[in-house]
């Protein structure tokens, strides 16, 4: 993704106000317990991925998490 489309979807920053902050993407739906899950947010939100191969997998992690609350809570 271009820095101008990134920019327009607002995704790491409010096209106006503070660098980082309320009104952004990520900044609505960063929940991560940790520094560095948020970065990993920050990170997959800058290059969303674009195969679907990848993109099933990443969702069958998504449900394996949803379902499961035992590993969600060991994970965690």
């Amino acid at each position: 993704m271009d820095a101008p489309t990134a920019r327009a979807l607002e995704l790491h920053r409010p096209a106006v106000g503070p660098r980082r902050g309320r009104g952004c993407l990520l900044h609505a739906i960063d929940r991560c317990k940790t520094p560095g899950g948020s970065r990993m947010l920050d990170a997959r939100l800058a290059a969303p991925l674009a195969a679907a191969a990848p993109v099933r997998a990443r969702l069958d992690a998504v449900e394996r998490f949803s379902t499961d609350q035992a590993l969600r809570t060991a994970v965690r």
